[in-house]
Order: structure tokens, then C-alpha cells, then sequence
């Protein structure tokens, strides 16, 4: 955007009075300047008449110049990069830019006596001329040093940075309500006590010198997110339109009260639009969201079955989603068009969404389109059990969020959270019993001995093979638990009891015939004692050890 605009003071020398900066001065000799009379005709003025009319005119410019705010030098803000850009800390003030000077009631007087007679003249025009050239100057130089055309200009919402973007925003919405909440209600009140009452034909003069002093100023307000809307933003930006829509509804009940009359319409419509474009744009952003999810083809680890970062970002995103839940209850009324392209109708019908809020309906489908990348990664594992154990870690990661957002939990109901938990502790017991499974056939009998003219004895291959494979499982289960981020003690030790009631019995059983078919009286004794691991290398734990690992 260039180097900073340099702010000029408007302040301009004082010019010397006709009559003093009192306005019982002035009353005292506005009788006299009524006994001055145009011509009888009507045509024509007497140089008297042009003396005091330029008297009159002279005095109201003087008075309005002395009286009108100076900008200061100091208000200047170098927007040509994002880390210059102001932040809501900045705390930007109307006093920043103006030497603040109300106008006294004797001041407002003056002029009002000044523009009474000028009326009764027939020469209203010429004090409305001088008043909207005085102060629309002073309007247009703070509106340039707020710099809502750079704003605008510099200002392409799907290129922008996300940081740079949410920059220019929050500038915008201080700087606007520098312009709603001070700069334009200060112009109305000053027109209101200058010109109220005063009406040629149908146009109140008050309203109409408003209009032409701030006009200008309010089209350049809203260019900026007239520019926003028509970037397309991408659905990351998502915080930064909702803090950009919100602040439009937040000035929206004050514009129109400002801009109430109907040659100010075209200010009230064009704010309006601006609403409705942008909450379209948040509409399309969500829809957009939820199809980047599924389409996300980052990668997963090899090692280990973490909570992905794509989950951690849409959890996020849902929780951005539900602080604004206000405006965007009032804005999404209508549930999103899935069909059977991204979720199957079956999965739809089974999600029980009647009853539920559009809103909560997007964020229930932006979580199954979660579920359903994360079950495309966990297919990338070669290892099945950690396959499992990234989704396990996934889901509960997801129902914990939830569980500690009450408005989130609220919104999507006990039912979804029901089914969600349900789902996951399914899957677990899946892989649990599945496990426990492989480590029981590692300890049936069949092909581990071998038999010859009525002699038993154990294959060492077999055996070794056998424990290979259940040490492995073993671990793997260990591991699976340990590396549980997110973990769900009671259903995990519901788990622990019920693979014990299975497995212990079996595995001391395995141990016992085990040590009677082993030729060493030593570690027979040892074994059948007391069940420790009898000491050849393929055994690598006892029962006691099973318990701890399990």
C-alpha cells in the first residue's frame, strides 16, 4: 500500500470576526440587518443588502472554520505490512485523530440565528454550501487516514494470509466503529442543531447536509468487506469471516438509525448485501470444510497410533463453530446435502438426526467425515494393531473434546456422544478379543507335541514358533494399552478383567504340561511349584508376568 499518508492539520488560521464569538452580539444586530429590505421588486439587491449578506456569510464560514475539529498529524498508520497492521490492542480512539472541541450551545446558537436570517432571505443555500464544504473536508481526511481504500485495495481473501487477513479485519472493525459509534453521530447531532426545522418542500435541510458531508465516507466503510466477500475465502479463514460478519451485525441496528431517511437507502441496502454476503460465504466455507476433511490425504506414523493433526484441527474448527453459535444458528437453517456421496444414506438413517439443530447437523457430519479419513489412514498401517490403536486414540481424543465442551455436548446430544463412545469401545474390544484369541491358540496342544510308540515329547520348532508368536501378540497388546493418549480407565479395566479371566488360566495350564515334558528335574520343580517361566529361551514370561502386561 505505499509508504503512510501523511495526515495535515485542517486547522486554518483564525480569521478576525465581524462580530464577536458572542452570540448575544450577534442577536443584537441581526434586528438591525433586518431593516435592511431587497429591492421592492424583488430582483434585485442594494448594496446594502450585499454588504450584510456577505457580513452574514463571512461570519457563519469564520465561525464554523474556528469551531470545526482539526485532524492530528500523530493518527498516521503505515498498513503496507501485516506486522505495522494495528491489533485490538492498539486501542484505537477517536481522539487519536481529532482534537476532540464541542461546539458550546452559544456557538450552535449563532450559527442557528445566522441560518434563520440567511433563510428569511431566501439564501439558505448559500450557509448550506459553506457548512458542507467546511465539514465534509474534515470527514473525507479521517476516512483517508483510516485507510478503508487500502484496506479494500490490498485486499484478496483467498490469497491473503490467514495472520494478514484477520489483520486487516480487526483494523476494519475498530476503525468502523470509530466512523458508527463517534465520527457520524457527532456530523448528525451538529447538522440536527444547525439546520433542524428547517424543510424546502419535502427535504429537511438537517438530513440532507448530513448525507452530502458523510455519504462519501460511509460507500468507502463498506468497500472492505464488499472486497472480503468477493474473494472467495477459503474455509481456514473461517474465524476471521465470523469475526467479520458479526462485527456487521453488531454496527448494522446503528447504521440504520443513522441512515434512516429514504435518500440515505442505498447506505442501509448496501450494508445489507454486504450481511448477506458474507454469511454466504460462511455457508460455502462450511460445506467446503467438510469436504477438504474428507479429501485430507496428509500421511500418518509408521510408529506409532497418535491423534492425527487433522483431528486436533477439526476439533478446533468445531469448537470455533459452537463460540459462535449465536449467529450461526440464525445463519445455517438448512442440514447439508450429503446424499449417499460422502456418508451412505444407511449411516445417515443411523444417526438419529431428527430433532437436532441444521447447525448441530453439520457438526455431527463434520465428524463422521472425520471418522472416515481417519479408517481410510488407519488402513495404511501394516501392523493391525496399530491400525486400531490410531483410531482408538482418534475417537477418544474426539468424545473427551466433547465431553469437556458442555455447549458442544449439548448441541450434538448424549445420544450421538453415546454412540460415538460405543463405536470406539467397540473397536477395542475387537482387537482385544481378537488378540486374546491368537494368544489362546498359541497355547493349544495341537502340533505343539509329538508322539512315537506311546512316547510324548515336545517339538522345540513348534514350541518356538508358538512363543514367538505369543510373545509378539503379548507385546503388541501391551504396547496397544500403554500407548492409549487418551484413555478410558473403567472400560479399560472391564478389558483387563476379562482377558485375564481367560487367559491366565490357560497360559498356567500351558506352563504345567510344558514343564513335565521337560527333562530337568531342577526346573520341573521350579515350574509346577510355583509357575515361574521355566528357564529355556523361548519362554520369556510367567503368569505373573501376564497380568502385568495385560
Amino acid at each position: 500500500m505505499g509508504s503512510s499518508l501523511s495526515l495535515q492539520s485542517l486547522a486554518k488560521p483564525v480569521e478576525p470576526l465581524t462580530f464577536s464569538t458572542s452570540h448575544c452580539e450577534i442577536s443584537q444586530s441581526l434586528p438591525a440587518i433586518d431593516q435592511v429590505k431587497p429591492s421592492d421588486d424583488g430582483t434585485k439587491l442594494n448594496n446594502e443588502v450585499l454588504v450584510q449578506l456577505n457580513r452574514l456569510k463571512d461570519e457563519f464560514q469564520t465561525i464554523l472554520r474556528r469551531h470545526t475539529d482539526s485532524v492530528k498529524a500523530s493518527g498516521a498508520i503505515d498498513l503496507s505490512s501485516t506486522s505495522d497492521t494495528p491489533t485490538p490492542g492498539y486501542g484505537l480512539k477517536y481522539e487519536d485523530y481529532v482534537d476532540r472541541k464541542v461546539p458550546k450551545s452559544e456557538v450552535i446558537d449563532s450559527l442557528r440565528s445566522i441560518v434563520e436570517k440567511m433563510n428569511s432571505w431566501g439564501f439558505l443555500n448559500v450557509c448550506k454550501g459553506l457548512y458542507v464544504n467546511t465539514r465534509k473536508p474534515f470527514v473525507d481526511t479521517i476516512i483517508e487516514q483510516l485507510q478503508f481504500e487500502e484496506l479494500s485495495r490490498g485486499t484478496d481473501s483467498k490469497r491473503l494470509l490467514r495472520e494478514e487477513l484477520k489483520s486487516k479485519v480487526e483494523w476494519w472493525i475498530l476503525a468502523s466503529k470509530l466512523c458508527i459509534e463517534m465520527l457520524f453521530p457527532r456530523e448528525r447531532v451538529l447538522s440536527n442543531q444547525i439546520f433542524k426545522d428547517i424543510i424546502i418542500g419535502s427535504t429537511a435541510i438537517d438530513e440532507e447536509c448530513f448525507l452530502e458531508i458523510v455519504k462519501d465516507a460511509a460507500v468507502k466503510l463498506f468497500t472492505f468487506p464488499e472486497a472480503v466477500s468477493k474473494g472467495h475465502p477459503s474455509s481456514d479463514k473461517m474465524e476471521t469471516i465470523l469475526l467479520l460478519y458479526d462485527a456487521l451485525l453488531t454496527i448494522l441496528p446503528e447504521v440504520n438509525a443513522l441512515f434512516h431517511s429514504r435518500s440515505a437507502e442505498t447506505i442501509r441496502n448496501h450494508i445489507t448485501l454486504e450481511i448477506f454476503q458474507i454469511g454466504n460465504s460462511v455457508k460455502r466455507m462450511l460445506t467446503d470444510f467438510q469436504t477438504s476433511v474428507l479429501h485430507e490425504l496428509s500421511s500418518v506414523s509408521e510408529s506409532e497410533g497418535i491423534v492425527h493433526p487433522l483431528t486436533t484441527y477439526v476439533m478446533e474448527y468445531i469448537t470455533l463453530l459452537v463460540n459462535y453459535k449465536k449467529i450461526l444458528t440464525d445463519l445455517i437453517v438448512s442440514n447439508p446435502l450429503l446424499g449417499g456421496e460422502i456418508i451412505p444414506d444407511e449411516k445417515l438413517y443411523s444417526l438419529e438426526l431428527e430433532g437436532k439443530s441444521p447447525l448441530a447437523v453439520h457438526l455431527i457430519v463434520i465428524t463422521e467425515v472425520l471418522q472416515l479419513n481417519l479408517q481410510r489412514k488407519s488402513n495404511y498401517y501394516q501392523d493391525p494393531s496399530l491400525g486400531c490403536l490410531f483410531m482408538t486414540n482418534n475417537i477418544l481424543y474426539i468424545v473427551q473434546k466433547m465431553e469437556g465442551f458442555k455447549e458442544l455436548e449439548e448441541m450434538i446430544g448424549a445420544d450421538y456422544l453415546k454412540k460415538l463412545t460405543d463405536n470406539m469401545r467397540q473397536v477395542v474390544t475387537n482387537h482385544h478379543r481378537s488378540t486374546c484369541e491368537r494368544l489362546l491358540d498359541c497355547l493349544r496342544d495341537e502340533g505343539l507335541y509329538l508322539s512315537w510308540c506311546f512316547a510324548t515329547w515336545i517339538s522345540k520348532r513348534a514350541l518356538r514358533k508358538r512363543m514367538e508368536a505369543f510373545n509378539s501378540a503379548l507385546e503388541k497388546l501391551h504396547h496397544f494399552r500403554s500407548s492409549m493418549t487418551h484413555v478410558d480407565l473403567e472400560f479399560l479395566e472391564e478389558l483387563h478383567e476379562s482377558s485375564l479371566d481367560k487367559l491366565i488360566p490357560a497360559y498356567e495350564q500351558f506352563l504345567e504340561k510344558l514343564c513335565k515334558h521337560i527333562n530337568s528335574r531342577r526346573i520341573r520343580s521350579i515350574c509346577v511349584r510355583d509357575l515361574k517361566r521355566p528357564q529355556c529361551s523361548c519362554i520369556k514370561y510367567s503368569s505373573e508376568d501376564l497380568k502385568t502386561l495385560i
